[in-house]
């Protein structure tokens, strides 16, 4: 039976990976090293015993300045739902999962939490090497505590209010239903999505932010807009391409939503990111 998880230990100079997409959720634990992590463009610095989340779907560069130990630990959705977690509401630890866009860089916050991730990732990387009599159920104990212990720091930034466990496993499946569709518009109209969750077309856009902070339109937006950044950075697609393939009506929409949340022209995106690599 395949790992419901992934582990890498990497030592590096430089990122071999540049722009990568995970499409998992991530932990990543600095063990020694220092540099810039870039995620969407974003870029805060990191150092030892910083512990970083990524989600699913983020572009990743890792600006090395200082040779780093890193320790990747990789999960799905699906990890979440396991009878371990779920005991522990797994549904508000994804949907907590879901808000690290606003939590970028370290993400303890708890002064005490330091030495316990440090202490479980050096377990992690330890049954790994050994892989002895129950390393594996080893292993995710200790990945389960540093899922929690991520939970409860993003909490540290709490909901918009206290939301009954229906309403947050909701939430949490229109958050897939819109990743899942995002190259077919249709499915993202929101008399599709209210439809799809039994809620009216007028009301869906209200529950989406009450539950968010954040408006459908603009989730959708740029949910879009990561998407065509790593499409413009990391492939030879013409813009006209990427349009057609996301579902816009032709390149000039495309166009005028990215410079509406970016600030510039997809093409002058490109041209700017690669003056910048020479």
């Amino acid at each position: 039976m395949n790992n419901p998880y992934k582990i890498l230990y990497e030592k590096l100079d430089k990122c071999p990976l540049k722009g990568k997409v995970y499409h998992l959720y991530q932990l990543v634990y600095i063990i020694s090293g220092h540099g810039c992590q870039l995620v969407n463009n974003y870029a805060v610095p990191y150092q030892p015993g910083d512990l970083l989340v990524l989600m699913p779907s983020d572009v990743i560069t890792f600006d090395i300045q200082k040779t780093t130990e890193f320790l990747f630990i990789g999960f799905g959705r699906q990890y979440l739902e396991q009878d371990a977690l779920s005991m522990d509401h797994s549904l508000k630890l994804e949907l907590l999962l879901s808000k690290v866009q606003s939590n970028r860089g370290c993400i303890l916050r708890e002064g005490n939490d330091s030495v316990s991730v440090k202490y479980l990732t050096e377990g992690i990387v330890r049954e790994s090497v050994n892989d002895s009599l129950y390393s594996k159920r080893l292993i995710e104990q200790y990945i389960n505590a540093l899922i929690l212990i991520v939970a409860r720091n993003l909490a540290q930034s709490p909901l918009p209010e206290e939301i009954s466990e229906i309403s947050e496993s909701k939430i949490v499946n229109i958050l897939q239903y819109i990743q899942d569709s995002i190259y077919e518009p249709e499915k993202l109209k929101q008399e599709r999505i209210g439809a799809a969750f039994g809620l009216s077309k007028t009301y869906v856009g209200r529950y989406f932010r009450k539950h968010t902070e954040q408006t459908l339109q603009e989730y959708i937006a740029q949910f879009r807009l990561n998407i065509i950044e790593h499409k413009l950075l990391y492939t030879n697609m013409r813009i006209g391409e990427i349009a057609f393939e996301l579902g816009f009506t032709d390149e000039s929409h495309l166009n005028h939503l990215f410079r509406k949340y970016r600030t510039m022209t997809p093409t002058e995106f490109r041209k700017r990111k690669s003056v910048t690599e020479e």
